[in-house]
């Protein structure tokens, strides 16, 4: 979901650079590692969604009530309408599954972590089931991406060697390297799969 810039952007907190990515072959190869994937605007894309749909979209609906939960109340409206009517399409599907190829050989785990409400998680799992992977990777929902993730590097116990994250929102990206500065982070940049959809839109 489309954050208003509060708690991390003006903390004294300041963020690590992630490097922005387009491809998940990018991504380093590890072992004995957790890949962990936001879902939304890093493995699909919707038509209508992009950052600049949330931003404005978002200034719109504050403008109009001068109230910022009321501002995200409602884009959550729009957000959970369009991502459960509209058709999704993949990214980089193919970078996927070359390291969904390797989680046995190098030893890693997969997990998506995704800011959806947890009342969407049928409809997330039925998208994510629809892509055919190898197999039924766990989903997590939470806003509070930073905090999940401590969790879930608890909850495993497995004592990974390395873990790396892959969000396109940067206050995703700067509450992990809060929360847990060993993990890894990269920036998804979903543009060019998100105007192949509308060419392809355009061209239908």
């Amino acid at each position: 979901m489309y954050k208003p810039k509060t708690t991390l952007s003006s903390a004294t907190y300041q963020s690590q650079k992630a490097p922005k990515i387009t491809k998940f072959s990018e991504l380093p190869i590890i072992k004995n590692g957790l890949y962990v994937f936001d879902i939304d605007e890093t493995l699909l894309v919707f038509d209508e969604i992009s950052e600049e749909w949330w931003k404005r979209n978002y200034d719109k609906f504050l403008s109009e009530s001068g109230d910022v939960q009321d501002a995200y109340n409602t884009m959550h409206k729009l957000f959970s309408s369009i991502i459960t009517k509209n058709a999704h399409y993949t990214t980089d599907i193919d970078g996927f599954r070359k390291i969904e190829e390797n989680l046995g050989r190098y030893n890693n785990k997969i997990v998506f972590l995704t800011a959806r409400p947890s009342n969407l998680a049928g409809p997330t799992h039925r998208q994510i089931a629809s892509l055919n992977l190898k197999d039924a990777y766990p989903i997590y929902f939470s806003s509070e991406k930073g905090q999940e993730m401590k969790k879930i590097i608890n909850k495993t116990r497995c004592g990974y060697e390395s873990v790396v994250f892959v969000d396109d929102k940067i206050y995703n990206i700067e509450a992990v390297q809060k929360e847990c500065p060993e993990v890894q982070c990269f920036q998804f940049v979903p543009d060019e799969y998100i105007e192949k959809l509308k060419l392809s839109k355009k061209e239908k």
